[in-house]
């Protein structure tokens, strides 16, 4: 738990074996896995605002962006300012990151 942390976020680039559209299609199974439902935010770019309904945490964007080399970096941000940060978006990404490697 960090106190004070506006806009706090955790970040990582995962690399897969395919091209570009490959990993779009992994991205959008993992999507509907999760049950989240993403919003386009350009032609590379997928969004999705997850609300928390346990209270630990306000809400928080997941946002996946697919690089050219068929990799793409996943990060997870806090919607809100916040002054507890419960280590919600490391969670969020960790959990994508299950399911990805489990399809």
């Amino acid at each position: 738990m960090a106190f004070g942390f506006p806009w706090a976020y955790y970040k990582e680039r995962i690399e897969t074996p395919g091209d570009k559209e490959s990993a779009r299609q992994a991205v959008l199974r993992t999507f509907k896995a999760l049950w989240w439902t993403p919003e386009m935010k350009g032609p590379d770019k997928y969004r999705v605002l997850i609300r928390d309904p346990d209270g630990r945490s306000y809400d928080e964007y997941v946002t996946v962006t697919l690089l050219d080399s068929g990799a793409f970096i996943i990060k997870s941000r806090c919607a809100y300012m916040q002054i507890v940060d419960y280590g919600k978006n490391k969670e969020h990404v960790e959990e994508f990151k299950a399911q990805f490697a489990a399809l």
